[in-house]
């Protein structure tokens, strides 16, 4: 017997990319309720306003605030109202306006019914790892009175004394926490049930609005608490990817055609201007059945090597970073540091190292104005383009850890004379470096030279400096992957530190 589906939407905005979401919505579902955020321009409530279709319903009940308690209040109002207007639904899915079907909707109604189940992440809070990297069980221990975002320094004031303190929260008994992905599907009468639990029992919700992003944990909670663990898939309809660094995925036109090979009936973070994208996914999915080694929650191993990062400015690891803090690196490695004057072109500076720094790996100019310096191995381990400043300049001392730590052999940083004295200063300081002055003319424009001696001669470890003359530029010509020997003489002058 063919499932009857209903679809609560999120959303916070309205663009093209909504309208292609919302159409196919109505065309392939039985009950779509839009819940538009309170804080949204009048514009944006018009413009779903404007779907005039029978089983379309908008509402415009909470602020949403991301880790507050409004997205679970948003969800639930829509949930409730998808079941008073339809109430013969047998399930109800969660998505937001980045999310879109990658599977047919008569895929996903024959599906549910040889499987019967409430599709949900609700792992047990204290002993399943699922956050990546921040507080997990910590959510539920401490009260969480500024926003994340709005008071940050005043959040990790409360999250840090409370840590010191050892302060616990008493939790209302009879539950066993849970957390895991808010976009779930489930049957229209374990809805009913997480509804009149996170109505009627006031203790659990007065608990629950003062935990740190609540919506990855208040039904989730519920649902495992209620629902035999037999009926529970513990995975999300809605496919969600993050790279090797904790930051989701954005899909693009490109990975249409993969998205439909994984094993899901949704995905997230689609690229909201990639509208091609979406058409693609249409075309492809068009009553088509599901592919045929579909197993729910499995994902693809061409998945993990593609995408790009959607938030550039924050992507690092937490890294016990001797850049900034001055203390031994995460993996201890020594390498070169080549200080390199304005009047060594990149050409000759990398000649130069591929002669005397045998078996060193290459990586720079670093911290140019003009390019980020950052080798192809780097790009592809982090998921950016050869030249994303934004990456590179938000945390710099983080930048430089990951290529120390990461380089296939010992690296040879090129930093050139532009650099920030900051920074130079923190590299200085690193006694893992062998450092290197590079140069070709005694009298260095605005005093390069005897500014950065200077410098290396009050760091420890000393330094090194080269003198290069007269070479030929036309003859540095790249070989694949080598650099011929310069005609002319690169000669090395070694000097005491000044």
């Amino acid at each position: 017997m063919s499932k009857k589906i209903g679809v609560a939407l999120i959303v916070h905005g309205f663009d093209a990319s909504s309208r292609l979401l919302v159409e196919r919505l109505v065309r392939d579902y039985d009950s779509i309720v839009i819940h538009v955020d309170t804080s949204a321009a009048p514009q944006v409530l018009e413009s779903y306003q404007a779907f005039a279709s029978p089983n379309v319903l908008v509402i415009n009940t909470r602020h949403v605030e991301w880790g507050r308690w409004g997205i679970v209040a948003a969800t639930l109002d829509a949930i409730a109202a998808s079941l008073d207007r339809t109430p013969d639904l047998d399930y109800i899915a969660v998505i937001s306006g980045s999310c879109y079907p990658i599977q047919s909707a008569s895929a996903l109604r024959d599906y549910l019914a040889d499987h019967p189940f409430d599709y949900i992440e609700a792992f047990d809070i204290f002993s399943h790892r699922w956050v990546l990297d921040g507080p997990q069980a910590e959510r539920l221990y401490w009260w969480y009175p500024f926003d994340f975002w709005k008071h940050r320094r005043l959040f990790d004031v409360a999250y840090a004394i409370q840590n010191k303190l050892k302060i616990r929260r008493r939790r209302p008994s009879g539950y066993e926490y849970a957390i895991g992905s808010q976009w779930c599907l489930m049957r229209a009468e374990t809805w009913r049930r997480v509804i009149d639990k996170l109505t009627n029992d006031r203790l659990l919700v007065r608990f629950m609005k003062n935990v740190w992003i609540p919506d990855e944990t208040a039904i989730q909670t519920v649902v495992r608490t209620i629902v035999p663990e037999r009926e529970i898939v513990q995975t999300s309809p809605a496919l969600y990817h993050y790279n090797c660094y904790g930051r989701p995925v954005q899909f693009f036109a490109e990975h249409a055609e993969l998205l439909t090979q994984q094993g899901f009936f949704f995905a997230r973070k689609l690229a909201t201007s990639d509208v091609a994208l979406r058409k693609e996914l249409d075309r492809l999915t068009e009553n088509a059945p599901l592919p045929r080694d579909f197993q729910l929650g499995k994902r693809t191993g061409a998945l993990s090597r593609m995408g790009r990062p959607t938030d550039k400015k924050r992507q690092f690891p937490k890294l016990n970073n001797h850049f900034r803090t001055g203390q031994a690196p995460s993996r201890v490695r020594t390498y070169y540091v080549v200080f390199c004057s304005k009047e060594v072109t990149e050409a000759e500076c990398e000649q130069w190292c591929r002669r005397n720094l045998k078996g060193a790996s290459y990586v720079g100019p670093l911290f140019a104005y003009s390019e980020i310096g950052a080798p192809e191995w780097f790009c592809q381990m982090l998921d950016i383009t050869p030249n994303d400043f934004k990456v590179r300049d938000a945390f710099p001392h983080d930048f430089l850890t990951l290529i120390v730590d990461h380089a296939p052999s010992e690296p040879a940083l090129v930093i050139p004379q532009d650099t920030k004295a900051g920074l130079v200063d923190r590299i200085v300081a690193d006694t893992n470096a062998r450092k290197i002055i590079l140069f070709r003319e005694t009298k260095i424009e605005d005093g390069y030279l005897p500014w950065i001696a200077g410098k290396l001669s009050r760091g420890q470890g000393g330094y090194e400096l080269h003198q290069l003359q007269a070479p030929d530029v036309a003859a540095l010509k790249p070989d694949n992957d080598s650099l011929p020997v310069a005609q002319g003489d690169c000669g090395s002058l070694r000097l005491n530190p000044i």
